[in-house]
Order: C-alpha cells, then sequence, then structure tokens
C-alpha cells in the first residue's frame, strides 16, 4: 500500500520570526528525546526528535526560509472553521517537520504523522500543516482525529481541488498528495455535481483502489461500480496524445503546472486491440448522477478499514448527540448483516438509542439477502457490528471521515439552534 516515504508538515505561528530550538524543550514531558540534529547542514537550528510510539522526527528551521505559506493555499476547505481561517490569516513564521521513519502503511503513517504534529503544535503554534495532503489541522482538529487510535480515512491523503469557468458547477476535479506516496493523483472530468458534495464514495472507491495498488494508470480496464461501471485510468501523458481537443481544453494551461507527472485520467474503457486506434474519452460514469442500482466498489480490506475506524469514531457522534439534546439530531448506522448466503449485508438503520454494546434503531432498506429482515422493522444490534455511521447536523452530515460538522456543533451551538428552528418551522406539520 505505497512505497516507504517521509512525511513532511509545518508548525505555523504568529510571530514574523520562526521560534529558537529552546521553544520545544516542553516536548520531553511528552516522552520526546530531544538531541540536536547533525548533517543539517543549510539550518538556522534543527532537532531530531525520539518517541517510543511516534517514532523519529526532525524539527527546524532552514536558513532564509521559516516564513508561513499562504493561507490562501488552504482557505478552500469545508473543514475549516472561520476560528482557523483567522488563525491562518495571522501566521507569519513557520517551522519544518519531518517524520522520517515511514512504512508500507500510509493510513497508519499518516495517523502517526497527525499526532507527532499535535504534540509539537501545543509548544505555541496556532496551526499545523500537511504538506502533502495540503491541509491545515486546528488544535481542535487534531483532538477530534486523535480521539480514537483507527487509522485516518483515504481522505485524509489528499487534497481535493475543483476548477470551474463561468459560474458553471467544476468541470475538472483531481486530486494532490497521492503521488507524494509514489502512487498516482487522478482528474475526473466533467465531474457531476454529486461528486462534490458529502457523498464523496466514488472519489474514495478511487483513492482506496490506486492505493492499494489495484487501479493504475495503464489503461487496464477497472471496476469501479456494479452494474456496468467499468472505468480506466490512462496516464496525462497518452490522454494528452489522444484525447479530443475539446476534452483536452477541460484541463486548460494550469494542467502544465504540476498536473502532469504521476496523474491519470478517469476514462471510459476501450478493447485493447482497438486502444490504439481510439481517443481516450473522460468517464460517463462520473459525468451524471449515480444510478438507483449502482453501488462503488471497495475491496475487503478497505470495507475492514472503513468498519474498524467507523466503530472506533462513533462515540464522537455520540457525544455530540448527547451534548445537545434539544436538537434530535439523527444518526443513521450502516450496520453488517449475515446473509443466507455466508457474507454481510451493509444496510442503513435510524437509531433511536445508541451506546455501550448495542444499537436500537429502524431498519430504513430493504435488505437483499437477511432472512426475516425487512425495511421498516425495528431492531437491536452490537455495536461491534457497525461499518459506518452518519450523523444530521444543521451544518452538514459528520461521518467517520468527516468531523467538521462536529466541530461547528460545538464552537457554535447557538447558531445550530437557529437552524433547526427554521427548518422546523418551514417543514409541514
Amino acid at each position: 500500500m505505497g512505497a516507504r516515504r517521509s512525511l513532511i508538515g509545518f508548525l505555523l505561528f504568529r510571530d514574523p520570526s520562526p521560534p529558537r530550538a529552546e521553544a520545544f524543550a516542553p516536548l520531553t514531558a511528552a516522552g520526546f528525546q530531544i538531541a540536536k540534529a547533525r548533517d543539517a547542514g543549510g539550518a538556522e537550528w534543527a532537532l531530531d526528535l525520539t518517541h517510543e510510539r511516534w517514532g523519529h522526527v526532525r524539527v527546524g528551521v532552514m536558513r532564509g526560509s521559516g516564513s508561513a505559506p499562504p493561507a490562501a493555499v488552504f482557505e478552500p476547505d469545508d473543514d475549516l472553521l472561520p476560528e482557523d481561517l483567522t488563525a491562518l490569516r495571522h501566521a507569519r513564521s513557520s517551522v519544518l517537520v519531518e517524520q522520517k521513519d515511514g512504512s508500507d502503511r500510509p493510513l497508519s503513517d499518516r495517523k502517526r504523522f497527525l499526532a507527532v504534529l499535535a504534540a509539537l503544535a501545543r509548544c505555541g503554534a496556532l496551526m499545523a500543516v500537511d504538506v502533502h495532503a495540503q491541509k491545515a489541522w486546528s488544535h481542535d482538529a487534531l483532538d477530534e482525529e486523535l480521539a480514537s487510535d483507527a487509522d485516518v480515512d483515504v481522505t485524509a491523503l489528499y487534497r481535493m481541488h475543483a476548477v470551474s469557468r463561468g459560474g458553471h458547477h467544476p468541470i475538472w476535479l483531481h486530486t494532490h498528495g497521492l503521488s507524494d506516496l509514489g502512487l498516482v493523483d487522478f482528474d475526473v472530468l466533467r465531474a457531476a455535481r454529486q461528486l462534490l458534495t458529502l457523498d464523496d464514495t466514488a472519489i474514495r472507491a478511487l483513492a482506496f483502489a490506486i492505493l492499494e495498488g489495484r487501479l493504475r494508470a495503464d489503461g487496464t480496464p477497472f471496476s469501479l461500480a456494479s452494474p456496468e461501471g467499468d472505468i480506466a485510468l490512462v496516464a496525462v501523458s497518452d490522454f494528452t496524445l489522444q484525447a479530443a481537443p475539446e476534452d483536452l481544453a477541460l484541463r486548460d494551461d494550469k494542467a502544465q503546472e504540476g498536473h502532469t507527472d504521476d496523474r491519470g485520467i478517469v476514462c471510459e474503457v476501450r478493447l485493447e486491440e482497438l486502444a490504439p486506434f481510439l481517443p481516450a474519452v473522460p468517464a460517463g460514469l462520473l459525468m451524471q448522477e449515480l444510478r438507483p442500482d449502482q453501488t462503488f466498489q471497495f475491496s475487503s480490506a478497505a470495507s475492514q478499514q472503513m468498519s474498524v475506524r467507523a466503530r472506533a469514531t462513533l462515540g464522537s457522534a455520540l457525544r455530540s448527540r448527547e451534548a445537545h439534546p434539544d436538537l434530535d439530531l439523527p444518526l443513521l448506522v450502516k450496520i453488517a448483516l449475515a446473509t443466507s448466503s455466508g457474507g454481510l449485508e451493509h444496510v442503513w438503520v435510524r437509531a433511536s438509542l445508541a451506546g455501550g454494546e448495542a444499537i436500537d434503531g429502524e431498519l430504513l432498506v430493504q435488505p437483499h439477502g437477511v432472512p426475516g429482515w425487512s425495511k421498516g422493522m425495528r431492531g437491536r444490534w452490537p455495536t461491534s457490528s457497525v461499518s459506518g455511521w452518519h450523523l444530521q447536523t444543521p451544518f452538514g452530515n459528520a461521518s467517520p471521515h468527516s468531523f467538521g460538522p462536529l466541530r461547528r456543533l460545538r464552537a457554535n451551538p447557538e447558531e445550530a439552534r437557529r437552524r433547526v428552528a427554521r427548518a422546523r418551522t418551514r417543514s409541514p406539520s
């Protein structure tokens, strides 16, 4: 699942001059061993940190650098709260952080890196930055992610960019960050609006497939959805030579600036024997709303990873729900039920009571292969069978890979109450 690589980040500070090495002395109380870095030529100062759990880290400031990156780089991130944006805009200096002992497990590595950034940020930083995913993290966001030991979701490895023209919805959706892992980033042309909402299942399925090495930019057919959901990932160099001018124009001049190497375009499948004679065409599957009978495909390993994270993070949803009982926030929980064929079917339940070891609720869908159960029936299931969840808040749906709405609810409960009151007023009695 990826190559062994170092991870790079920044700590952002308010003062125009970055802090000195002495500012990180409190890290000893957090279990770090601190030593002056060797072979750190070109650095104003550098420290090597060692932690029994979090490994080896180098932190320092290079000569002639140390300024904060522009806040505009991170501002399009919907997970950032107004106070996060304010902190970014007040940042004037930075300290470089390098996690030096990466493994071949990117999701575990990124979790460990975020734990390191959280510990170092407590030494006076405003925010922390993951350079690879182009994502800024507040103290609160880091604490929310680190509330469980589960690996990060695949969405923590990349940043989505959406490019539009003339006020129309984005026509060029693309990732940054996967190529930093020795993999490939991907572009979706004429992307459907659905891909830009919280229902980003298709994007996550693509990212997981690339992370697992099941999808490569070599034009090989790949089953992204079922039924009739085959696509191919075509290297940018091949797409540039083969695609029609109107499709090439969708990526415009920016495509030549960091959008060419280690990148593929999601395309229609071409028969191998005809591929040299047919143009590469963007995949129609991702240009339109998902068909009701189609489901996006995840490997067993990816499904297991998502299920483990769902169970580990369910507590975040329950705490938010319990903290605001007057809002009556709907909690939807995905439950894995045993099928008659010996497999598992994942079905959504509206939870009326959840906590401890069990979930009470009502089935929202009709199971296909689970005898004795039908839509609308009520039941009680162990929390060990949870494989996903959505908490519907006035700020959008929170999920195991989107904690932003939980943070907004915590930061501004009065606004949440106003929104709920307006919604109830508009709803028919």
